[in-house]
């Protein structure tokens, strides 16, 4: 009976560990011309565990057929998202465009208004206490010639028993919408 009790104690203990752990991601993203690169790195446990994912060279985005929209399935999209967000701890998140027209004005113009709506996505969309120093977006103008290249960097943690507590909270929310 001692035994196992002392079996059950040491895996609750190993189940509330592994639920609080931190886990660190680290990606970047870019797109210049029609070459996609990208790169994700996860590290567990202060980098005691880690895996790096490549973008491959010859990934293209897959053509999705046209589905009819849900008005309902987009509203507990909205709130899962918005319970995923305010589970994690981002450290950094920089968006940075680079944008060039034929015509400089167009091209000064563009990038302002390009700024602008991404400081004010970080600022107003993010639930409170997670916009900060660390959501960074601007968009450079390049006056030399057309162009569109975007670059995405982040750090973001993650703790596991936050994730499934958002995901326990939409099943439920769901469940309460459907009867």
């Amino acid at each position: 009976m001692g035994i196992l009790f002392l079996f059950l104690l040491v895996l609750l203990i190993g189940i509330v560990l592994i639920l609080c752990m931190a886990i660190d991601i680290r990606g970047t993203f870019s797109i210049e011309k029609s070459d996609m690169r990208g790169k994700l790195e996860v590290r567990v446990l202060g980098g005691l565990f880690s895996h790096t994912f490549l973008l491959p060279s010859s990934w293209r985005w897959p053509k999705r057929k046209k589905k009819s929209s849900h008005k309902h399935a987009w509203k507990r999209y909205c709130a899962l998202f918005y319970r995923v967000i305010r589970a994690l701890d981002v450290f950094t998140f920089k968006v940075q465009i680079r944008i060039g027209t034929d015509d400089a004005a167009q091209t000064a113009l563009l990038c302002g208004g390009i700024t602008a709506f991404l400081q004010s996505v970080f600022c107003g969309v993010l639930p409170k206490g997670k916009s900060g120093d660390g959501w960074q977006g601007i968009a450079v103008p390049a006056f030399d010639k057309p162009c569109l290249d975007i670059k995405i960097a982040c750090i973001i943690r993650i703790r596991l028993v936050h994730i499934i507590g958002a995901a326990i909270c939409w099943q439920v929310q769901s469940l309460k919408e459907r009867t």
